[in-house]
């Protein structure tokens, strides 16, 4: 649950790669220490990140585009 709150604070700001990348290492370690499968934690964090860009007009050059016209 902290994972997917330090990525929601992330992802507005920063493309959705980024933060990702940061935090993946860590919720691999996490899957792994609790002995479940980490597509169980990768997939919601996955789907946070392509959601919480889409929050803010800096989030994705799309958004940018989109405000300019």
């Amino acid at each position: 649950m902290v994972i997917m709150l330090t990525l929601g604070l992330m992802s507005p700001v920063m493309n959705n790669i980024g933060p990702v990348a940061i935090l993946f290492p860590a919720v691999v370690s996490v899957a792994r220490s609790m002995n479940i499968a980490s597509s169980i934690l990768l997939i919601p964090m996955a789907f946070t990140s392509l959601v919480d860009e889409k929050m803010t007009l800096i989030g994705t050059p799309h958004n940018i585009l989109a405000t300019s016209i």
